[in-house]
Order: C-alpha cells, then structure tokens, then sequence
C-alpha cells in the first residue's frame, strides 16, 4: 500500500506540471531596467544671462561645448579689433572734440560711428549664433519677462485684468522666442543715431504694443491711452 501511494503522488505531479516545462522552456526573466540618465550640470561658466539661459534650456553638454566655443572667438575678435583699432577710435574722439569745422566734426563722427558698428557687429553675430543653439522655449522664458517691461512701461494708465495680463504675457513669450540680442536696448522712440539702441527690438516693441492696444486692451482702455484735448484759448 505504501509503494501504491508513492506511485499515485508521482503521477500527480507529473500531471500538475506545465507544458511548457515539461518541454524545458523555462521563461527568461524580464530585461534590466533602463539607467537613469546623469543628472544635468553647466560644464562651463557662462558669464552674465548666459548662464541663467543655459540652465533654463537645461542645455546639452555638446551644446554647452559649441556654446563656448562661439563666445569664445567672439572675445579673440574683439581682442583683435581693440588691438586694431581702439587707438585710432580715440584718437578720433579726441579730434572731435578739438575740431572747429562743422563739416569737419561731421566726418569724424562718421568714422567713429563706423568703427563702432564694426564692433557691435561682432557682438551681435556671436549673440545670434548662440542663441540659435537655445530651445525657443528658453528664449521665450528669459527675454519674455523683460520685453514685458518694456511694453507695460509704455501704457502706465492701463489697469489690466488677470486674463489680460496673462495673454500679455503669452505674447512677450513668444516674441522673445525671437530676439536675437543678449542686452535689450531699444533706444530712444525717435532714434535715428544707428548707435542709438537696437532699431530691430524697437519694431519688435511697436508690434507687440500695438498687438495689445488692438485685440487685448478694451474700448474704454484704448481711449485712456490718447492725451486728453488741450482747450483752445479764446
């Protein structure tokens, strides 16, 4: 009897076994999990907005790499051109101030006005090559907040409401999606010395105001906005 209940518990268990064990395909065991990618770091220092850009795209390092290597020729530039030309830029300031000549002066002011365009345009195209490796989003985040101020500082009497404040906000955003320029300098409003602030953030400024006077601002905010009529004097 108990050779019968040995035999009966083995064909039991051979019954209970899976196919596919039974077969030898045992499953395989379920594949490593991914790693976790290496927390973020700034690999450089990046002077001034750079840096606060930088870490608001959350840049690549092979970014961050090209990033430097733009601005770092843009300095070997200017070194080269202060090498170049400073002195004689001077030399020029200190001729202006003595000449008597109106016709004179103007023609040194040209010059003058001439190398110093040389020099922004070294500035502006290192600016534009770094900027374009920037996600807009980023972009939009960092100058977004300050061309608002701009803006707003051009309509002090208006009280905006939340939602009105809001799609002003959403417009700078996407406006400084477009800014090519580190140092947001609009000039003057009549500007017409070419070293006079920057002319293309001073279209940009005039659109975004004149997009809020026209779809954001309400009737009786835009009239707030025009000078009140002088009375004529009798």
């Amino acid at each position: 009897m108990r050779y019968l209940n040995v035999a009966l518990s083995g064909l039991l268990a051979i019954a209970f076994v899976s196919p596919a064990a039974a077969d030898g395909d045992v499953p395989s065991p379920p594949p490593p999990a991914a790693p976790e990618p290496p927390p973020w770091e700034m690999k450089h220092l990046f002077m001034g907005g750079w840096s606060e850009l930088v870490e608001l795209a959350k840049l690549p390092a092979v970014k961050q790499d090209r990033l430097k290597a733009v601005l770092d020729e843009c300095d070997q530039a200017l070194a080269a051109w202060d090498r170049a030309k400073l002195d004689r830029m001077m030399q020029a300031q200190q001729a202006l101030t003595e000449a008597d000549n109106k016709d004179q002066k103007a023609q040194i002011q040209r010059a003058i006005q001439a190398m110093q365009a040389q020099r922004r345009a070294i500035v502006a195209r290192a600016e534009a090559q770094g900027l374009a490796l920037l996600p807009p989003r980023a972009r939009g985040e960092y100058f977004g907040p300050r061309l608002q101020e701009f803006v707003l500082a051009k309509l002090p009497s208006v009280m905006l409401s939340e939602k009105q404040a809001q799609a002003v906000t959403s417009l700078c955003a996407a406006a400084g999606q477009q800014v090519r320029r580190m140092q947001l300098d609009p000039g003057s409003d009549k500007a017409k010395d070419e070293n006079d602030g920057d002319p293309a953030l001073r279209a940009m400024l005039k659109r975004i105001h004149g997009t809020i006077v026209a779809r954001i601002l309400t009737p009786e905010q835009r009239k707030s906005l025009k000078p009140p009529k002088k009375n004529k004097k009798k």
